[in-house]
């Protein structure tokens, strides 16, 4: 008999969906990457010696009726599940199949990105199966849980059900992110994790902090307040365990990797005194990428910096408060592309101001300043942000469902001189006149370390960019 069985859900489609660490939307390419949510819970229950299990259904492509007999064989008193705002139905059938097994299992989802759905108790309300949600940061209200021995009146920052009603307690946020212990790289299977930045495998992800020092108007982050670090030896200790089961590469997912300078400094410089072979990729801010810095990450064996632009256009990056400049995000390519790592640029469409004219810039630019990747998001009004409130308050939201509100679906509202569907449509145009240009293709094969991974890339990139864009406009 296990106590706590954690769980990331069955797979919904063939497309991975993004639910670590809020992630909202599903994948842009060929990716698979750990459930680090319920891998941190994970460290945290075996810090406390909490008799725990792990499953990761989702990339081992397990179905709920497996799923089913796990539960069955294990008998856990409590289930912990994570769980994507558009993928929500779906997921929340895992507590419904906990419960098929036994109505005395508890069930308990988590996800940090849940403060962003509208009306969270009444979406709760609709899934009789689920006893709680942790609507923050989920790893002290689910210890509590446990040690509270499933009192959830006595347990912070969850909805829970009391007869007919549905209840919230304030948050209760971790302070110190070094109290969560380690996440449990050792209890997932590893070789399956992949994703078109790696360089080598096996791989998994890692995050130093959580939070960001800006406050875009769209962002999800905003729920990861305030800003926080992990201690460089607490980071250590993740990688050695990381590096002595034989993963070669991490992808740190922080919101900034370089957020905070001087610990960025002291962390570099800590990993290439202890010579660890790993090789990783990391997301920055371009006001936060000083070459002296992009010098170190090279040495401590980063070989791709993706740097969040959003847009080319100085009009929209001010529109949303993105405080940077057009001329900062050229020259984090150019110090990037001159110390011979990769670089890769997130672009992100719909905003206030947005017009045909904006994108094609920001598209142009893209193809101008030739990094090595590139992804053109839409962005999904997240509820609680400034975003949807602008959004709301001028009557542009759209009556749609919420697995429609996904980063490379048409977007959930149309502006009055450009609708859902230009959005979309320009961002699929823009895709595919990046990645079909013969030099990017031959540029990608020349240096691919894996020819079949390319060919499944190129799949997907059909599929998504080329057949689903011209299905939905026929």
């Amino acid at each position: 008999m296990t106590k706590v069985l954690l769980i990331e859900p069955p797979p919904v489609t063939e497309v991975s969906t993004m639910r670590v660490l809020g992630s909202i939307g599903s994948t842009k390419a060929d990716i698979s990457w750990p459930p680090y949510d319920i891998m941190i819970i994970g460290g945290l229950l075996r810090k406390h010696g909490i008799d725990f299990k792990l499953i990761d259904a989702n990339n081992l492509r397990i179905s709920f009726s497996e799923l089913k007999k796990i539960i069955k064989k294990e008998k856990p008193e409590l289930v912990v599940f994570t769980v994507a705002p558009i993928t929500l139905a779906s997921d929340a059938k895992t507590a419904e199949t906990a419960k098929s097994v036994s109505k005395k299992i508890k069930t308990f989802a988590v996800n940090l990105s849940l403060q962003g759905v509208k009306d969270l108790d009444k979406v709760f309300a609709k899934y009789k199966d689920l006893d709680v949600i942790a609507y923050g940061e989920p790893e002290l209200p689910v210890l509590n849980f446990i040690n509270s021995n499933y009192n959830p009146k006595k347990v912070l920052g969850i909805y829970y059900r009391i007869g007919g009603r549905i209840v919230k307690n304030r948050p209760q946020p971790p302070e110190n992110l070094d109290e969560l212990g380690t996440p449990v790289h050792d209890l997932v299977p590893f070789k399956l994790y992949h994703d078109p930045l790696m360089k080598r495998r096996p791989m998994t992800i890692a995050c130093t902090s959580r939070g960001c020092v800006n406050m875009c108007i769209y962002c999800a982050s905003k729920f990861q307040r305030p800003v926080r670090y992990r201690s460089v030896e607490n980071v250590m200790k993740e990688i050695r365990l990381i590096r002595s089961l034989g993963i070669k590469e991490i992808k740190f997912f922080d919101c900034t990797f370089t957020n905070n300078l001087v610990w960025v400094e002291k962390f570099l410089r800590e990993l290439i005194k202890e010579k660890i072979d790993i090789t990783w990729s990391c997301d920055v801010r371009a006001d936060r990428l000083p070459p002296k810095i992009i010098k170190l990450m090279k040495a401590a064996g980063c070989h791709t910096i993706c740097v969040g632009s959003d847009s080319a256009d100085q009009k929209i990056l001010d529109n949303i408060k993105k405080n940077v400049t057009v001329k900062q995000i050229e020259d984090a390519v150019k110090n990037v592309k001159k110390e011979g790592l990769r670089i890769l640029l997130y672009f992100t469409f719909g905003h206030p101001g947005e017009t045909r004219e904006s994108i094609r810039k920001s598209i142009e630019f893209a193809k101008r300043m030739n990094p090595d990747l590139v992804t053109f998001g839409i962005i999904v009004p997240v509820y609680n942000t400034e975003f949807y409130d602008y959004l709301e308050k001028n009557g542009l939201l759209l009556n749609m469902k919420s697995s429609d509100y996904d980063t490379s679906k048409p977007p959930a509202y149309s502006y009055p001189h450009l609708s859902s569907e230009e959005i979309y449509g320009l961002v699929m145009q823009g895709y595919r006149e990046f990645y079909l240009r013969p030099s990017f293709m031959l540029k990608r094969l020349t240096n691919s370390n894996s020819l079949r991974y390319e060919f499944n890339n190129f799949r997907f990139f059909v599929k998504r960019y080329v057949i689903e864009p011209m299905k939905k406009t026929s």
